[in-house]
């Protein structure tokens, strides 16, 4: 029973969303995206924090350097999915990354 309850939740609309998500976020800005999740320990309820690290794709094989990140706690964005918590992190990693861009620009 247990390996059906978890082949239904890996196939579930939520994970099929958030993979589409970071596949096309990915092949737009081309980085590597990394999701890291934790438990928070800002405040008395338990709640989920959530890490989206844009990774640049090194071109030469050398060393891949983190670009922009953005932090989230679940609960504080009052979204009800988890497909929703990561959209609201790429709308806003999406801006660092702009912002990112526009310095590397500057400096040329």
């Amino acid at each position: 029973m247990k390996k059906q309850l978890w082949a239904k939740s890996v196939s579930g609309p939520d994970l099929q969303d958030i993979t589409a998500l970071v596949t096309a976020f990915e092949a737009i800005n081309r980085i590597k995206l990394e999701i890291r999740m934790g438990r928070s320990e800002s405040s008395r309820v338990p709640d989920l924090a959530v890490t989206l690290v844009a990774v640049e794709l090194p071109e030469d094989g050398g060393e891949a350097k983190n670009l922009a990140s953005v932090s989230l706690n679940c609960l504080s964005t009052n979204l009800t999915s988890l497909a929703a918590v990561v959209t609201h992190g790429l709308y806003l990693l999406d801006g660092k990354l702009a912002a990112y861009e526009l310095q590397r620009e500057d400096l040329k």
